[in-house]
């Protein structure tokens, strides 16, 4: 009997951690492609001057921006001009590298629509028995695996962003085809204050998603105590 209770225990502790790192995924993927909303990217492109350090006009640069946006997150390719008013625009390279971003978010999207697939039909499954512990206990792992992993990020960025930088582009692009010089338009648009800003945004978002999965296990917990402690009729 002993070891049947193990045995069941053993697999309630795989599903909540498989499910859960699941759940903390799918909560990545999501921040991540919310991050890709035009708004999003129109106002961190006005708040850290890439009309100025670019010398162009804001609404050109503002356009071009948007244009990169468009480029690697949504399904068209607007065309990335190799000069703008009169100065080097998107070299080779450079829509190179934005054709691998692109690459890596349209990954990103089909992994997360994936992910959501697969937790909706678990979720269903799980409901139609009313077996409301498992997903508690996924969601609690879920939760406190992005409670741990985003301030180990967030230490890790605040000591060295650029390491941290170089190590996250190390993961998805070749060798150095994501470095440019500082005078290329597209570091221009999007220079470093850029991208610590997004990645604050990116770990706020999923802190927030965490939060949500802590709360709904509790909430679930609270139903499965009611559940057990309802008189059989």
């Amino acid at each position: 009997m002993r070891r049947a209770h193990d045995a069941v225990s053993a697999r309630a502790r795989i599903e909540a951690t498989a499910i859960g790192l699941a759940l903390a995924l799918f909560m990545l993927g999501v921040s991540v492609l919310l991050l890709t909303f035009p708004g999003v990217t129109g106002t961190l492109v006005r708040a850290f001057g890439s009309a100025g350090r670019s010398g162009l006009a804001e609404e050109t640069a503002a356009r071009l921006a948007q244009d990169v946006r468009t480029y690697v997150a949504d399904g068209t390719r607007p065309q990335l001009p190799a000069t703008v008013d009169g100065r080097p625009g998107f070299t080779p390279r450079a829509v190179a590298h934005l054709d691998d971003v692109r690459a890596v978010f349209s990954g990103t999207r089909l992994a997360t629509t994936g992910l959501a697939a697969l937790l909706t039909a678990w979720l269903m499954m799980r409901l139609s028995r009313r077996s409301y512990r498992p997903i508690a206990a996924a969601s609690k792992t879920g939760a406190f695996m992005l409670f741990t992993a985003l301030p180990l990020a967030a230490v890790a960025a605040v000591l060295d962003f650029d390491v941290l930088f170089a190590w996250f582009h190390a993961l998805f692009f070749e060798g150095d085809t994501w470095l440019f010089p500082a005078d290329e338009l597209l570091i221009q648009l999007f220079p470093e204050p850029f991208w610590v800003t997004a990645g604050a945004l990116w770990a706020a978002l999923a802190f927030l998603g965490g939060t949500g999965l802590y709360a709904a296990s509790r909430a679930l917990a609270r139903e499965d105590t009611k559940a057990t402690r309802r008189p059989c009729a």
